[in-house]
């Protein structure tokens, strides 16, 4: 009975012994970070920054269903594309460069009474910091190119001085030679 008595003593450390490193081979395996072209690539992976942050993680999932054109009932607002939300006529202006305090786009995101989206939930603190951070920084577009320039009439590359004065005044046209 001694040697039924040792095998079953041998079978139950042998159980014993498996039962202990189960799981351990699984966890001493190194993850393997995904890949550029893996389709299971976790979405936090993806670091978008600027512009290309602000269209797709808040414009186009949170404004466009009523901004996708320039209608009445939006007051003319659209921002379907980085040129249009820059051409605005809103006042303030949709988005004043470097300053998002009067940036109509940050405001209207980041107020506490009756935020945008109206009737949607309100935007994430980090994304509305995003908003903020790409208007700070200047508000360039996705491939790092900075806005237009306007002058004096809102139209692009117009930064001429005097401009919009009338030809009777004085120091209006009259450019010396120096």
């Amino acid at each position: 009975m001694s040697k039924k008595r040792f095998m079953v003593f041998l079978f139950l450390i042998s159980l014993l012994g498996v039962g202990c490193s189960y799981g351990k081979k699984d966890k001493q395996k190194p993850q393997q970070k995904p890949s550029a072209g893996d389709p299971q690539k976790d979405e936090k992976s993806e670091v978008l920054e600027g512009f290309a942050f602000v269209e797709e993680k808040v414009i186009k999932p949170k404004c466009l269903s009523c901004h996708a054109t320039a209608t009445k009932e939006n007051h003319g607002i659209s921002l379907a594309s980085y040129e249009e939300i820059l051409k605005s006529a809103a006042f303030p202006p949709l988005v004043t460069p470097g300053v998002p305090g009067e940036s109509s786009l940050y405001l209207s995101i980041s107020r506490t009474n009756n935020p945008m989206p109206k009737g949607g939930e309100p935007l994430l603190k980090e994304d509305v910091q995003k908003v903020f951070d790409w208007i700070k920084s200047g508000a360039k577009n996705k491939d790092g190119s900075p806005p237009p320039t306007t002058g004096n009439n809102g139209e692009p590359g117009d930064d001429e001085p005097g401009d919009d004065c009338e030809p009777d005044e004085p120091g209006c046209g009259d450019k010396q030679n120096i």
